[in-house]
């Protein structure tokens, strides 16, 4: 398993769910601030399935590398607009990409983790 403190905006990780893991990207309109990058982070890592966030706000673009066995990016994309609506900001959130996540190797000292 990999450990959250290796990546800031993630969770722990199973390789198998890593090895079939999906990302999808979304254009996000209405984000202005630090605020929403920390509201959508930790809001859809709440939910079961979504693995790894990031957002760039200035762009307005998220990222989410998710486990299509739990969740799939239409979904993604209605939490995207619930945590939008819970903090006042009415997201909306277009799907503009899905792709295979990249996996690289697991590094020598987190391979006895798996």
């Amino acid at each position: 398993m990999l450990n959250q403190s290796n990546f800031k905006h993630s969770k722990p990780i199973e390789r198998p769910t890593l090895l079939s893991a999906m990302t999808a990207f979304f254009d996000v309109t209405h984000m202005g601030c630090s605020k929403c990058t920390s509201w959508l982070q930790s809001g859809l890592l709440e939910h079961n399935g979504v693995l790894f966030v990031d957002v760039c706000v200035d762009k307005g673009i998220v990222m989410a590398t998710y486990d299509p066995a739990s969740i799939n990016p239409n979904e993604i994309g209605q939490i995207i607009v619930t945590i939008g609506k819970q903090v006042c900001r009415y997201y909306h959130a277009e799907l503009i990409g899905n792709t295979a996540a990249l996996v690289v190797d697991v590094p020598q000292e987190m391979a006895s983790m798996r």
